[in-house]
């Protein structure tokens, strides 16, 4: 591997490392081509996500947040000639050959990563509202489902036999993410569950920005907390149609969120006054659970049937 290409690989590294992100640790039960796919991948989706939160007002984030030359860069991946653009991309740049190498190895669809530019490019705006749930659905498909599909091509998976559950799987765990961040959110004056809920469960949008919601909050969050168990039930439809290190890394990935979800469900009194998190010897148990083959096997005979508050559905 030239020197460049191995440099790029390492930034992508670098920035998936520092990250925090639940997702990282799993990278590791990969094989290293995939290991170095999926990481530049995150990568990419980080500097994406970052960009778009870049700390400055509404109309600041719009100007530096361009869609249209993020495209552009893009678009520039699908050829040999390097990257020229005078647009101010931070660490795109540095990651820009890995991601070429990886998304023409594992033939990556370059609209994955559009589909992700317009994802956060629906947070750059005053006031963050979803109206209903098809938007809802439309927005975890582009921030969340847009990254599954992609490392489908990774795991090396069927796409058409795994799309939908794929598409599923991404809104479970964007979901996940939303009913996390409610509080937090909030104080952004951004709200991203179904303003149309709000009012059926006669909830004023101002109390909600508050963080002391009237109107019956906990049933709304319920029923958000339900359809996501059955957008799990059929995103776990990928685990028997993927190569065995991408079973891997999926199972740790679906099983550490789900956990979350039903973490969660336990302490919704709390949601509005702390971040509901996975402790780092739940997470290190999870990982090891996958990492050594005899509880991995264990964990995994029949994990629907094992799964609190799922097999019901």
């Amino acid at each position: 591997m030239r020197d460049e290409l191995k440099g790029s690989y390492e930034s992508c590294e670098q920035i998936a490392r520092t990250s925090g992100s639940n997702f990282y640790r799993s990278f590791s039960l990969l094989r290293p081509d995939k290991r170095r796919a999926v990481t530049a991948l995150y990568a990419y989706a980080r500097i994406i996500d970052d960009l778009g939160d870049a700390p400055s007002t509404s109309v600041e984030r719009q100007n530096n947040f361009d869609t249209n030359l993020l495209h552009h860069w893009i678009d520039g991946l699908a050829d040999d000639q390097p990257d020229v653009s005078s647009y101010a991309l931070g660490e795109l740049v540095s990651i820009r050959l890995g991601l070429r190498d990886s998304i023409q190895i594992f033939e990556i669809p370059l609209e994955r990563l559009h589909e992700m530019v317009r994802g956060v490019a629906l947070d750059q705006v005053d006031h963050v509202r979803i109206a209903d749930q098809h938007s809802l659905d439309h927005y975890c498909y582009l921030v969340a489902s847009s990254v599954g599909l992609a490392c489908i091509s990774i795991w090396r998976g069927e796409m058409e036999a795994l799309r939908e559950m794929a598409i599923d799987c991404g809104r479970a765990f964007q979901l996940t993410n939303i009913l996390r961040d409610v509080a937090e959110d909030a104080k952004q004056d951004r709200v991203y569950l179904p303003t149309e809920s709000l009012a059926k469960h006669h909830i004023e949008i101002d109390s909600w920005l508050r963080g002391s919601p009237n109107g019956d909050w906990k049933t709304m969050l319920g029923n958000e907390i339900d359809r996501a168990k059955l957008l799990y039930l059929s995103g776990w439809g990928m685990y028997g149609n993927l190569e065995n290190d991408g079973q891997r890394m999926f199972s740790l990935m679906w099983h550490t969120y789900y956990r979350l979800l039903l973490r969660i469900e336990s302490q919704l009194e709390t949601v509005w006054t702390h971040r509901v998190r996975l402790g780092h010897a739940e997470k290190l148990q999870l990982y090891f659970q996958h990492a050594l083959t005899p509880t991995y096997l264990r964990l995994n005979q029949n994990p629907i049937s094992k799964a609190p508050h799922l097999n019901a559905f």
